[in-house]
C-alpha cells in the first residue's frame, strides 16, 4: 500500500497552512480556518504512522521536507500486511 498524509501536528505543516490556505479563507471569508482543519485533520502524522506500523511488518517513509518533524507531506511505502491484525473480532 502506498500513502501520502500532511504531516498534520508539525510545525512546518500548521505555518504552511496558515500563511496559505488560512490567510486566503481569513481575507475572503472573515473567519477562521484553523477551525476546520482541527475537524478534518483529526489525527497527526505520527499516529497515522503508528497505525500503518501496527498492521504492516515493512515500512518505509520518505518526507517533502527536511525531517519528519520539519516537513510538509509523509509518504509511506508499507509492504508484508499482518493479517491476523486486519481480521475482525472473532474470526
Amino acid at each position: 500500500m502506498r500513502v501520502s498524509v500532511p504531516s498534520e501536528g508539525t510545525p512546518l505543516w500548521k505555518l504552511g497552512w496558515m500563511v496559505t490556505t488560512g490567510l486566503e479563507f481569513r481575507i475572503r471569508h472573515g473567519l477562521d480556518y484553523g477551525l476546520l482543519m482541527r475537524h478534518e485533520h483529526v489525527n497527526t502524522a505520527f499516529e497515522i504512522e503508528s497505525l500503518l506500523r501496527f498492521f504492516f511488518s515493512d515500512i518505509q517513509c520518505r518526507v517533502f521536507g527536511l525531517c519528519r518533524g520539519l516537513s510538509l507531506y509523509q509518504f509511506f511505502v508499507c509492504r508484508g500486511p499482518i493479517l491476523a491484525r486486519c481480521e475482525g473480532p472473532g474470526r
